[in-house]
């Protein structure tokens, strides 16, 4: 399989997650920033980015933290790849 063809199918598994924003119930909206952010996808921070702009200040604070964790995730295990970041 070609990267692009990965990278697509990889953003069609983000389509629920997309979906789910515009869901009525901030328990689901909720629920899905929190499966998103869990679930390690590499395009979470797309959707996360997202939800940012929710109407709810609850779902908004839940993306910056979500957002800022995957971010030191994705630090942390970059930094292990070139020996020393020193």
């Amino acid at each position: 399989m070609s990267p692009t063809a990965a990278l697509r199918d990889d953003a069609l598994g983000v389509l629920p997650y997309r979906a789910l924003l515009r869901a009525e119930s901030v328990e689901d909206r909720k629920r899905m920033v929190m499966a998103l952010y869990e679930s390690g996808r590499a395009d979470a921070g797309a959707v996360l980015r997202q939800a940012l702009q929710d109407p709810d200040e609850r779902i908004r604070l839940l993306a910056a933290q979500a957002l800022e964790r995957v971010s030191e995730k994705f630090e942390n295990d970059t930094t292990g790849y070139g020996g020393s970041s020193e």
